[in-house]
């Protein structure tokens, strides 16, 4: 079955991505299509979008409704996973990071603004991942079983191609930044 997720657009900063998401209701219906987190960016954007942020971050939430997971840069953890059959959807700090580093970004201000330097180099450090560490493998399988699934997709790293990992029955797949069709 092929699936489309969206990943990382961190709009309203930036580094922020083309915004190719797709606006038409019954398109998005009859698609396996979803949002991974940290389309929007409410950490990074500055104080002055903060109306436009909100209108369009609730346009899209409305829209995708359950399709559409926070990321770490939205502030909210709500709808953390997805499940599809066997397969577990999530942004991916879940698996990424440890419960104290999401704890300590979720609790800091929102429309706080990033220096674009800041912002280029913490996104270049995630370029140059080539492949899914051992953390990521622990939570993605913990994670995994826990929902008695054989597959997690998750976004969050901001990497440059598409990370495949199979490991006791389990494939994690960690998505790009932007649009990746995959066929699951």
């Amino acid at each position: 079955m092929k699936f489309t997720f969206y990943s990382d657009y961190h709009l309203f900063t930036p580094i922020a991505l083309p915004n190719d998401l797709p606006i038409d209701a019954m398109e998005i219906s009859k698609q396996n299509v979803y949002l991974l987190g940290d389309i929007f960016d409410r950490k990074g954007c500055n104080k002055k979008d903060e109306l436009n942020f909100k209108i369009q971050f609730s346009n899209a939430r409305n829209l995708f409704g359950t399709r559409y997971i926070n990321g770490n840069h939205e502030l909210q953890e709500f709808n953390q996973f997805i499940k599809v059959g066997k397969i577990l959807i999530t942004h991916g700090h879940c698996i990424c990071w440890s419960e104290e580093k999401r704890s300590l970004f979720l609790n800091s201000e929102p429309f706080s603004g990033f220096g674009i330097f800041k912002r280029s180099i913490d996104c270049m450090r995630h370029v140059w991942k080539q492949s899914i560490n051992n953390f990521e493998v622990e939570q993605a399988t913990k994670y995994c079983k826990q929902s008695d699934c054989d597959t997690i997709v998750y976004g969050h790293s901001h990497t440059n191609k598409l990370l495949i990992k199979k490991v006791n029955g389990i494939t994690i797949y960690n998505v790009p930044r932007g649009k990746i069709v995959l066929d699951l």
